[in-house]
């Protein structure tokens, strides 16, 4: 029986060497720089394009937010009836959603007359 043990033990000495080898070896294939399988990492060539890139990235999916939201609350204030008070409230979140949109697509505005007032290229 002892011997047995010493020979599952042998046995599981060289098949623990052999997983660590080839673990190793893949893990080094894996780790090569390979360009992280061909996918670069954003760049920009300067500060003014990573800010208008954020800029239009907001605007591009704060559009259709404020459009549901805008068609959503109307809806609603319609079907309000005569409840002045829920009118209110409605009216109240509907402005708030214009001035936002106002606030996100007047960015690139107020941004370009601030570049220009400091002296940068339009």
């Amino acid at each position: 029986m002892l011997e047995k043990v010493g020979q599952v033990a042998s046995n599981l000495n060289k098949l623990s060497m052999n997983v660590s080898y080839s673990s190793t070896r893949y893990l080094a294939e894996a780790t090569a720089p390979v360009g992280y399988g061909g996918a670069e990492p954003i760049q920009f060539g300067n500060l003014d394009n990573l800010l208008w890139g954020i800029v239009k990235t907001i605007q591009y999916y704060s559009l259709p937010v404020m459009a549901i939201a805008i068609g959503a609350l109307g809806i609603m204030l319609i079907m309000s009836g005569d409840d002045t008070d829920r009118k209110t409230k409605l009216k109240s979140a509907i402005f708030n959603i214009l001035f936002g949109g106002l606030l996100v697509f007047g960015a690139a505005l107020i941004a370009g007359i601030v570049k220009n007032f400091v002296g940068g290229t339009p």
